[in-house]
């Protein structure tokens, strides 16, 4: 394959519409425990609900993307709106602006966010997804990155 054929293959792989597919399966709850968190914002001013913001950064993460201009610009497609919005189940003209994410998730509250942390791991080990990596047979090893 040369470097034309991976451009083009690239472009038709819609890699954030496969996370969706993913997620749908595995994480049925997920968008509605985001949009359960408690939003200290003042609502007047609010444009983009939790469920939005917390699906723009977490997308981004799989996607391996670490900066927030970065994940700007990989949201900033046409094809990453039509995901987001058919994940939120919402109308949105664009994806909320990095500081919008950044000052949401220095407000959120570590307890409500642990719930959804403990839903995830537990949807994991009960799709037995991880069994053959199970220590002695029987026990699990989780760890998770603080990054």
């Amino acid at each position: 394959m040369n470097r034309v054929e991976r451009r083009q293959s690239k472009r038709q792989l819609n890699l954030l519409g496969e996370i969706v597919k993913i997620m749908h399966q595995y994480f049925p709850k997920l968008v509605d425990m985001f949009e359960g968190l408690t939003d200290i914002r003042n609502q007047s001013y609010v444009k983009y609900k939790m469920k939005v913001i917390f699906m723009v950064r977490l997308l981004s993460l799989m996607s391996s993307i670490k900066s927030m201009h970065k994940m700007e610009r990989m949201v900033a497609t046409d094809e990453a709106l039509e995901n987001v919005r058919k994940i939120c189940g919402l109308e949105l003209e664009n994806i909320p602006h990095c500081d919008t994410i950044n000052d949401v998730f220095v407000n959120v509250k570590v307890e409500e966010f642990e719930k959804i942390i403990t839903y995830i791991v537990r949807q994991l080990i009960r799709s037995k997804m991880f069994d053959k990596y199970r220590i002695r047979g029987r026990y699990f090893l989780v760890v998770f990155d603080g990054t």
